[in-house]
């Protein structure tokens, strides 16, 4: 009987043995700086950027973990690399693979109720002034969420950019943040042509780390 039994774990262990590596769950860390609405912990799913790669992910094995650092902390580990995958940017003298996640730009903006009033544009933020504006919750110490203020809106913080789409739709607030990929806009709403941020989601990958075939080009 033990014989039986030894031939059966063997039988499994060689079976495993032939397996490649990524049929494991890989749980990847992400080194990223807090720079809301991109990527942020205190943001809903830890920002737009990780949004978008989760949407490009295709193997259900990978598992991706936020690493949030201070960025001469991030510096320095590109540096020794201890790294895998990076939201901040890595040094072109250092080998990296660029792994584009939008197409095109993302454009971070606001949406209102759509007017007859024309174009939804701004000179400064402070136009805004006196109007209430729904912004994702993040940290009120954070540049991006102070320039609201600071510019005399009031905000409301909510969990998604759905539930501030909805509020604007429901004339609860007068603007949401929104971006030009994640957010479903209908007749009823009006993007701004003024944009808060424009960029592009990339992820840096170091081609000396073992990955499966994760992402759809």
């Amino acid at each position: 009987m033990r014989t039986v039994q030894l031939l059966v774990l063997g039988g499994i262990a060689a079976y495993i043995a032939m397996l490649p590596c990524y049929s494991f769950a890989k749980n990847i860390a992400v080194l990223a700086v807090d720079y809301p609405p991109f990527t942020s912990p205190s943001s809903v799913n830890n920002g737009v950027a990780f949004s978008l790669l989760q949407q490009k992910t295709t193997d259900d094995t990978v598992t991706w973990t936020p690493a949030f650092a201070p960025p001469a902390r991030i510096s320095q580990l590109i540096r020794e690399n201890k790294w895998c995958a990076s939201f901040y940017p890595v040094n072109k003298d250092i080998a990296s693979e660029k792994i584009k996640l939008s197409n095109g730009l993302v454009t971070i903006g606001l949406v209102r109720a759509k007017l007859d009033a024309g174009d939804f544009e701004w000179t400064h933020l402070s136009d805004l002034a006196g109007h209430s504006v729904a912004l994702l919750r993040t940290s009120h110490e954070s540049e991006f969420f102070k320039q609201f203020i600071d510019a005399g809106l009031n905000v409301i913080e909510v969990e998604s950019v759905k539930a501030g789409v909805d509020m604007v739709l429901r004339g609860r607030v007068d603007f949401s943040l929104a971006d030009n990929i994640s957010a479903n806009l209908n007749s009823d709403l009006q993007f701004s042509r003024t944009a808060l941020e424009r960029t592009n989601i990339t992820l840096f990958v170091n081609p000396n780390c073992d990955f499966p075939k994760w992402y759809k080009n």
